[in-house]
């Protein structure tokens, strides 16, 4: 049955499968699939609506939502160009194709999948596979070079990631049985949600002369990582990144670190039990630290460029004391809120701090 309206888009139903209509440019959106679970799917290459055949050159998000399948297939003349973001999430897709035509997953493609093996068509222009276990993309189809780490595989235990891998993408190891890896000197960001619920992490290292500069948000969100050394060039710590990291106890900066930010929520709900602050750091932002239960020692060193303390840094944690810096000039709000351990605080005398804001030491000791 289809359904009509004036628009330039239609939605239509045809044979299990929903489509979006692009009349303009005379493509169509597979939106959903209506389909009982099966174990195979082929996606079709067009759909006729109105006299007029519509190639279907994407995957919307959300296609195959909590679908049971487990291999999704594509006609070796396939037009889809673009796979959207949560296109397969909670599904139990197993075997994926990616047709010649894709010139871009878009950013979470692959969120909360269960795919073991990765096809990609020889022919494509953007991305490739290994051993149909890894897809590498480049950064513009074109670019010569791949230099992206796209996805892995979501039953891989131990990986070496090529050592011309400067970027790995957003979402592309999580959820997976990682247990073991080392990351090139190459890598210079480590994208949103790249390691987020690897709950087999036991090693986790970094080759020399490390070229790291981000950890991006949810990076490592609810993972199983135990300890974690911060590359020198590193200079931000995203949101969220370690977040409800359990295992987490120990994470250790270089002497010559270049860290400037840790983000909302960086560390929040850890396992950490101290934490030393480099002196490059100018800058917590709100609740970086909070309900981390085991954190009891923060120690600052003399020449902290540290000038703000944001909303909630500290709060619920075990701190026992503090020193503040002398270039500190503004405690927010709830810093150290409920820090029910916090006996001692020390100011210096030559001290630059103008602002501590309301219920900073609230419900402390």
């Amino acid at each position: 049955m289809f359904k009509h309206n004036m628009s330039l888009t239609d939605t239509i139903e045809h044979e299990d499968y929903k489509y979006s209509i692009q009349k303009k440019e005379k493509t169509a959106s597979l939106i959903e699939v209506e389909k009982e679970d099966e174990s195979e799917i082929l996606i079709p290459l067009s759909v006729t609506y109105e006299s007029q055949e519509y190639p279907i050159t994407s995957i919307s998000e959300y296609a195959f939502n909590c679908m049971y399948i487990k291999k999704i297939d594509f006609p070796d003349d396939s037009q889809i160009q673009k796979i959207e973001n949560n296109a397969f999430a909670n599904s139990t897709i197993e075997i994926l194709t990616i047709p010649s035509s894709v010139i871009e997953l878009e950013c979470g493609w692959c969120n909360e999948t269960e795919i073991d093996k990765i096809i990609v068509n020889p022919g494509n222009k953007r991305y490739s596979s290994i051993d149909e276990k890894l897809i590498l993309g480049k950064q513009t189809i074109e670019d010569d070079e791949y230099t992206n780490l796209v996805f892995s595989v979501r039953n891989i235990e131990e990986i070496l990631i090529p050592d011309f891998i400067k970027i790995i993408e957003p979402y592309a190891f999580n959820f997976s049985s990682i247990k073991k890896i080392i990351i090139p000197s190459s890598v210079q960001v480590i994208c949103k949600c790249a390691f987020e619920k690897c709950s087999h992490i036991r090693i986790f290292k970094f080759q020399e002369n490390s070229m790291l500069q981000k950890i991006g948000e949810s990076a490592f969100a609810a993972s199983s990582i135990m300890k974690f050394k911060i590359p020198p060039n590193v200079t931000v710590i995203g949101k969220f990144a370690f977040v409800r990291c359990i295992c987490l106890r120990i994470v250790e900066f270089s002497e010559n670190s270049k860290i400037e930010k840790i983000e909302n929520g960086a560390f929040s709900e850890s396992s950490l039990e101290r934490f030393t602050i480099p002196s490059s750091l100018t800058f917590i932002d709100e609740y970086a630290f909070q309900n981390c239960k085991k954190l009891h020692t923060i120690k600052i060193s003399e020449d902290s460029k540290l000038t703000t303390i944001k909303r909630g840094v500290f709060s619920c944690s075990s701190i026992e004391s503090m020193i503040f810096p002398r270039h500190l000039t503004k405690i927010a709000a709830l810093g150290f809120f409920s820090c029910k351990k916090l006996q001692r605080v020390e100011i210096p005398k030559n001290s630059e701090l103008e602002v501590i804001e309301e219920l900073v030491f609230e419900y402390t000791s």
